[in-house]
């Protein structure tokens, strides 16, 4: 199965988790992950929102998926305070930085996409999409370049839980050969449990 076909299967799988267990904030938060696999990220808000309704203390992971999602949609200034509310909470992880610096890019404001993306180098030196966003940002700051112009494009779903498997599980996120994170929220218990429960109505 391709990745759109994984996102839509999980988001009907925690669709009727949610169902049985409304409440349930990590279904709505993996929910917002899937939809934005699926680039439906009005909705992914939604669920995102309501991931942060339910359980406040979802905090960082909520904010971020939200974050992103904006930046999906091209509401980058948006973007830029959801992201900033998430670094607030957690600013160990070098990919909320960089695509912090893609919004700021994508704005046209190259200095604070090149402070964002030099954050993100300090935590993981080799990060390649910060590398690619500090070369790009510094050449249309140099050539005065209107925003959007050279600026790395967010490709594919961020792997958003990266920290928690990372933090929870002591696993390595699989690496594509360009070097991106691949999703790898399809592993956490959550989506076993939403999974659970939906078979559990047939």
């Amino acid at each position: 199965m391709n990745e759109l076909g994984r996102y839509a299967e999980a988001r009907s799988s925690l669709e009727e988790a949610l169902k049985l267990s409304p409440n349930y904030a990590k279904a709505w938060y993996q929910k917002g992950i899937a939809l934005t696999g699926l680039k439906e990220y009005e909705e992914a808000i939604v669920a995102f929102d309501t991931a942060l309704s339910v359980y406040p203390e979802y905090g960082y992971l909520a904010y971020y998926g939200k974050a992103n999602a904006l930046a999906g949609l091209g509401n980058y200034a948006d973007a830029i305070q959801w992201y900033d509310k998430a670094l607030g909470l957690e600013p160990r992880y070098a990919e909320p930085w960089t695509y912090k610096g893609n919004a700021h890019a994508a704005l046209g404001d190259y200095q604070n996409a090149l402070a964002a993306y030099e954050k993100a180098l300090a935590i993981e030196p080799n990060y390649l999409p910060a590398m690619n966003g500090q070369k790009a940002a510094t050449a249309n700051l140099s050539a005065g370049t209107p925003g959007t112009q050279g600026v790395p494009q967010q490709t594919g779903t961020p792997a958003m839980v990266t920290t928690v498997v990372q933090t929870t599980m002591q696993s390595t996120t699989p690496q594509t050969p360009q070097g991106l994170a691949l999703p790898i929220w399809l592993a956490l218990p959550g989506i076993a449990f939403a999974v659970y429960l939906s078979k559990r109505r047939t």
